[in-house]
């Protein structure tokens, strides 16, 4: 799958252009616009970032680096899908900022508290210079602010959204399961990629240009998703059927 130049700055500018489309629509004129919207933003925002990456691994011929952002870029698009079909769904993915940043410093205390252990056992009990009485990261601070966060939304979850759940959902499950096998065989250190580390993109060649194609192929399915919608619906759902 050969990719000229012209091809790749043609998909650019019908990026952008469907992004300035989307950003020139009439802001949010109530609450539930204004929930709507930022949802819609973060996703746009993100599909934007992680093409930028995508763009620049491409140029320079970086596979792990393509491989991260084409993943990003299909869950992005499975959020963006799964968000619309519902308010129920758009909740439940903005309540996810709040579980995973209570399982994110439910994870760091605990890697903070092994890694002090083996630091005090290396040592054999001499003073660690590099222990910090003053460290500004407090664990358990940081679980009772979300803790309490969580309590004051309303949210009894503390297990987020699977993303192959959610792939099921809206009928990208197929993708979901290639791009996560491509993607994890190039990033992650597999027997594989660890073998085969010195010889980079030519492991096999023709790869990049059909992750840069699904990648970009992601991206506009953000917008697919969004630009129609809010032309027809505005910055909030479909009514029920």
């Amino acid at each position: 799958m050969a990719l000229d130049p012209e091809g790749i700055q043609k998909l650019d500018k019908q990026i952008a252009m469907c992004d300035a489309m989307l950003r020139a629509m009439p802001g949010p004129t109530d609450e539930e616009g204004g929930r709507f919207c930022h949802i819609m933003l973060v996703l746009v925002d993100a599909a934007q970032e992680n093409y930028r990456k995508l763009r620049e691994a491409f140029s320079a011929d970086n596979q792990i680096g393509m491989a991260w952002a084409c993943r990003n870029l299909l869950e992005i698009a499975i959020f963006s899908k799964y968000v619309l079909l519902s308010p129920e769904n758009a909740t439940e993915f903005a309540d996810d900022r709040l579980i995973d940043a209570l399982q994110i410093g439910i994870a760091l205390r605990k890697l903070e508290q092994d890694a002090r252990k083996a630091r005090l056992s290396s040592l054999g009990g001499q003073k660690d210079e590099f222990q910090n009485e003053d460290d500004p990261y407090d664990a358990d601070k940081v679980i009772e602010d979300f803790t309490r966060q969580l309590e004051i939304a309303g949210v009894s979850r503390r297990d987020p959204l699977h993303m192959s759940d959610l792939a099921k959902k809206v009928k990208m499950d197929d993708e979901y399961k290639a791009m996560n096998k491509v993607s994890s065989k190039l990033v992650h250190p597999t027997a594989w990629s660890l073998f085969t580390a010195e010889v980079g993109s030519k492991r096999f060649p023709g790869a990049s240009e059909i992750i840069f194609m699904c990648g970009a192929l992601y991206t506009s399915i953000v917008y697919e998703e969004f630009l129609p919608h809010v032309k027809k619906w505005g910055l909030r759902h479909m009514p029920p059927q």
